[in-house]
Formats: C-alpha cells, sequence, structure tokens
C-alpha cells in the first residue's frame, strides 16, 4: 500500500499504465444478474492437485487468510524500535494479544507486520553504517511472536517500505545507501539481519529466526515506488535507484536471510503488473529466480506477493487484477500471495467475501486485507471480520495451519522452488508499443464498465451461525445447512447467488433449522454463496431480523457428497438457473494504432 505518515496524509502515486493489444483475457463475474456464466461458458482452470500453488510450510500447503496489522496504534516504523525524536514505540503486550484474539476468533492464520518501514525507529543507523538495535525492538518481535504463537497465527514480518528511498526531512533520514552503498548494505546485514534472526525467544528453544510462528520475510513493500525503471515513481522519493540495483539489495538481503533462517522469503510487489511475464502490458517478472540469482545464489524468493487496488481493474485492453486473471494466466512459478486489497473491498465491484472467494478459486496462495486498524480509506477489520469468519470455516482445510510439536526447532518440511534455468517461455503475443499518459496521481473513483456492481455486506447478528457438513462437491451432490441461534418462528429466505430458492422455512422452537441443498448432475463448477435472513411474522417475540452467510465450491474434481440418511431437513432443490461465481473467457480484438 502507498504508506501514510503518522498524521494519516496520503502519498500518492503516479502511474504510468501501458496500452496493449489484448488477445484473451478473462473476467471474473461475481454479480448474479449483471454478467452471469453462459452454458457454453467453460469452468475456471482448476488449481493443482497437489496444492503446489499454495504457500509451503509445516509439513502442507496452506492458503494465507489474513489482515495487514501493519502498524498497531499509529506507530508507524515505532511498533518495534523506537523513534527517538519523539520517543515514540507503540507496542504493547496487551494491544497485540486483543488483535491476535480477534483475528483467531474469525479462523485468520496470518498477520503482515510492518517492522523498519522507513527506518525511523530501527535499526540504528549513524553516517549510514547500520550499528545494531534499540532496547526495544528485538524484545517487542520476540513477545509479538510468542502471542502468535498462542493464538495460531503466523506472521510476516516486512522489513522495509518504498519509504526508506523518500527525501530526508531533517528528522527522518534517507536509507538509500543500504539500497546501493555495498559496505553500508553488507553493515545492515551483518549488524541488523543476523542479530535479529539469532535473537532468542524466552522460554522457547526457538529464536527469532527458527521459530514456526514467523513464516514469512518480506524484504521490502512496493519497491517499484523508487525504482527508476518502472516510471510510476513515488513523488517524495527524489532519487530512486535501478532496477538492477534493488534486485542486487533483495537477493543479498534474501541470501542472508536463508543462511541464517529456516523461514520463507518473499518481496510485496505492487502490482501483477511488474511479477508477470506473460500477462499483456506487465513489465515482466522483476523478482524471478534468474533476476535474483545473479547477485546471490541462495537469493530467490519462496513465493510471489502481489497487491491489489481499484486502479488495477483496467478496461477492457488490459487488466492486473487478480479476480479477472487467475494464477495459470500470470505465467508464475511460485505460489502468489495478495498481500494486499481493501478491507471494504471498496473499487472491486464486489462485496468483501466474493473478493476472497475470487482470490481462492483462481488459484492464488492468500489474501490480506488492508488494514486491521483502518489507517485509510480502504477499510479495516470490522469491514471484513464477519466475511473472513465464513470464507475461512469454509476452507478450513488449506487456512487452520497444523502447529508443530512444542520444542526444539523446526526443519523446513518443504523445500523452497527449486530455481528455474530459464524463464518462462510462454511470452505475451504483442508487446505494447504506446505508453498512454500518466494516470492521476489519486486513485479513481470511478470502475471500469466492465466490472459488475458492488453487492452490499451484511454482518450475521451475535450467535447466529450458519454451516455447511461440507465445504465442497461435485455436481449432484446434496449439502447439509445448519441453522443455530436464530430468532424462534421466523421465516427463513433463502438465496444462492442472489436466487431466490425458498421462503416457507420455519425457525423451530431450538432456533434451528435444516435444509439439504440438492444439486443438479450438470449444474457448472465455481462458488455459490448461501444467503439466508430470518423475517420475523407479527407474532414473533423478536422482530429483529438475522442474516449470515456460508460457501459451498463445486469442482469436477472434488468427490461426489451423498445424501445423507437418518436427517430430517426440508429438501431444496439448487436448479441449473442459479449460476455460479466462475471465470469467463472473454476474446477482445487488437487495438490497431494507425
Amino acid at each position: 500500500m502507498l504508506s501514510r505518515s503518522p498524521s494519516g496524509t496520503t502519498r500518492t502515486v503516479m502511474l504510468g499504465l501501458s496500452c496493449c493489444m489484448m488477445l484473451a483475457l478473462l473476467i471474473v463475474s461475481l454479480s448474479p444478474g449483471v454478467s452471469p456464466v453462459t452454458r457454453t461458458a467453460r469452468a475456471a482452470t482448476a488449481c493443482p492437485a497437489d496444492q503446489s500453488h499454495l504457500v509451503p510450510w509445516l509439513d502442507g500447503h496452506w492458503f494465507l487468510a489474513g489482515m495487514n496489522v501493519p502498524w498497531l496504534d499509529g506507530g508507524f516504523g515505532a511498533d518495534f524500535g523506537t523513534v527517538e525524536e519523539w520517543w515514540q514505540h507503540t507496542y504493547t503486550t496487551e494491544s497485540a494479544d486483543q488483535m491476535f484474539a480477534a483475528l483467531k476468533a474469525r479462523g485468520v492464520n496470518s498477520v503482515r507486520w510492518w517492522v523498519f518501514a522507513d527506518g525511523r525507529g530501527a535499526p540504528e543507523i549513524a553516517n549510514g553504517m547500520t550499528t545494531g538495535f534499540d532496547d526495544d525492538t528485538l524484545p517487542s518481535m520476540a513477545d509479538a511472536i510468542k502471542l502468535a504463537a498462542k493464538h495460531d497465527i503466523y506472521i510476516v514480518f516486512t522489513l522495509w517500505s518504498f519509504d526508506m528511498l523518500a527525501r530526508p526531512n531533517g528528522i527522518i533520514q534517507n536509507q538509500r545507501d543500504l539500497v546501493v552503498d555495498t559496505t553500508k548494505r553488507q553493515a545492515f546485514i551483518d549488524n541488523a539481519v543476523i542479530p535479529m534472526l539469532r535473537y532468542p525467544i524466552a522460554g522457547t528453544s526457538y529464536t527469532i529466526g527458527t521459530h514456526p510462528n514467523v513464516i514469512t520475510w518480506e524484504i521490502i513493500n512496493e519497491p517499484e515506488w523508487g525504482i527508476r525503471e518502472s516510471g510510476s515513481i513515488h513523488w517524495n522519493i527524489d532519487n530512486p535507484v535501478s532496477l538492477a540495483e534493488m534486485q542486487r539489495f533483495i537477493a543479498e538481503v534474501t541470501g542472508a536471510i536463508r543462511r541464517n533462517s529456516n523461514q520463507l522469503i518473499t518481496v510485496g510487489a505492487a502490482a501483477m503488473k511488474w511479477n508477470s511475464d506473460t500477462i499483456p502490458g506487465a513489465e515482466g517478472n522483476w523478482y524471478s529466480d534468474a533476476a535474483l540469482t545473479r547477485y546471490d545464489a541462495e537469493g530467490y524468493l519462496d513465493y510471489y506477493q502481489i497487491h491489489y487496488y481499484p486502479w488495477a481493474n483496467g478496461d477492457d485492453n488490459w487488466t492486473f487484477s487478480p479476480m479477472r486473471l487467475g494464477w495459470q494466466e500470470g505465467g508464475f512459478d511460485k505460489p502468489v500471495v495478495i498481500g494486499e486489497f481493501p478491507a471494504n473491498a471498496d473499487g472491486s465491484g464486489m462485496t468483501p467475501l466474493q473478493l476472497l472467494e475470487s482470490i481462492y478459486a483462481n488459484c492464488y496462495a492468500g489474501a490480506m486485507g488492508w488494514t486491521y486498524e483502518g489507517v485509510d480509506s480502504s477499510g479495516s477489520w470490522q469491514d471484513i471480520a464477519a466475511p473472513m469468519g465464513t470464507f475461512t470455516a469454509a476452507r478450513a482445510s488449506t487456512i487452520r495451519i497444523t502447529p508443530p510439536s512444542p520444542g526444539g526447532t523446526p526443519t523446513p518440511t518443504v523445500q523452497p522452488t527449486v530455481q528455474p534455468t530459464v524463464q518462462p517461455t510462454v511470452q505475451p503475443t504483442v508487446q505494447p508499443t504506446v505508453q498512454p499518459t500518466v494516470q492521476p496521481t489519486v486513485q479513481p473513483t470511478a470502475q471500469p464498465t466492465a466490472q459488475p456492481t458492488a453487492q452490499p455486506t451484511s454482518t450475521p447478528e451475535p450467535g447466529v451461525t450458519l454451516t455447511l457438513n461440507y465445504p465442497d462437491g461435485a455436481p449432484d451432490s446434496y449439502f447439509l445447512l445448519t441453522g443455530t441461534s436464530f430468532p424462534v418462528g421466523h421465516t427463513i429466505r433463502l438465496q444462492i447467488n442472489g436466487e431466490l430458492l425458498s421462503e416457507t422455512i420455519i425457525v423451530g422452537g431450538d432456533g434451528q433449522f435444516r435444509v439439504l441443498l440438492k444439486t443438479v448432475a450438470d449444474a457448472l463448477p465455481g462458488s455459490y454463496i448461501v444467503t439466508v435472513t430470518s423475517v420475523a411474522t407479527p407474532t414473533s417475540l423478536v422482530q429483529t431480523e438475522a442474516l449470515a452467510q456460508v460457501v459451498y465450491l463445486l469442482g469436477l474434481d472434488d468427490p461426489l457428497r451423498e445424501r445423507p440418511r437418518r436427517v430430517s431437513a426440508t429438501i431444496v432443490e439448487v436448479p441449473l438457473e442459479v449460476e455460479p461465481y466462475v471465470l469467463t473467457p472473454m476474446v477482445y480484438l487488437p487495438c490497431v494504432r494507425r
């Protein structure tokens, strides 16, 4: 995300976007009745059966359903380190514990937490040379890790942001030399990175660099805003670095972490534009193995990370949206986590739940909402808590990370992706020939015409639960839908993907109801969102309506779910007319310039 100063002032950026010839793109239809799937459309491309598209960790492959902290209580760059100029250090055990507990209650498995940001609080740097840390930094990080383990949360620590390249302001110094100067970069590695990884966590046999609840080190957030070749330099950066200089910095810090840790490593690219070799209009994969290992043989990443905001929606001629382009279309050779997206789904044309489902269905390896505390207009935890709970409950098998046995130092159970000797061979058919006019510095509020209209998000009433006996199945499957703690005597209004299927089910005296959903044999694969609204009758003791949602997936490779025996439930058939949320192939003609 374009980071914010402590005062909340937005740092805007000029985005130079490419116009290109589009031969084939996929667009996600996520609003039934707005752009429904045709019966001749193919189903979404199946994700790899071996789950190689997910993040490898602790004997499994996982989807990172997470939130960006990225700093607590307004402590930009001061959560872990201390900003001596105004003596700011915002980390507290109480705040971190409360945050982790709230996230865990909704099934979140990970957080992305900034460490240095622009360097105002840590590490300690004198005359460009890193000397170590203040007394707060490493103990605060260790405490956060212990609390994360308590709540089964896994941390992605983001070391730097592009803000490290911002012009000095008399108090905050520019840290450009760490990127471009060999001696100063090595001092940072020797006096900050390695001591941080080797710091022992009290009460355990782990160090920060071996603890299983530190899943990833992210070298830098959105470096493209400070890379000369991006053509999209942040307004507060006077002296950007070259792509080669940034790649060397990333590779050498990555190599140092890999040699002193058993945790994963990534980079937070601002968009798919700079992380794909195959998408028309993209600049290439700037963080491929071939791009990084030329500087350090162990400088390769374990997975990629890209960010999504509304400007990436594009139009009929280009898009960098992970909801419109799947993992396979990106030509990625590693898992890809969507490390930032608006928690309120603003500008996406979707609800937060639809956005999460789309990212998952498109075979990405994670989705992390921006931000927990709502540091800007992209929303907060309150906007996505209920949808996240629904989503994680339906995807528990790939989200609920199995913790290791207590004690000892974990051994990586999944080796990093083997480094390819060549770049992916699939290249865009035609590269863009002309760059368009630079985009406005403020993200547009108008949506591309091809995007569906946003749907309202509803939060379930306290205590109301809606569950399915299976999260997925093949067409012709049965799914048992159970509602509990609903208002007694209310009539249940049942919808799937916006289609009304029943208004006759009555909530029993125990506050429960059961519905057996029968899918048809020729139903299309995709996501189906079940929405239940309880409607009060004139004689109901409780006149307040309750609403809840749950999701099931139909897939051709999923098991057929048989009708459960000895279950008393109202049978509701899901007819063929109920459209799934799937990828619709759309072909665009070349844009010819004369």
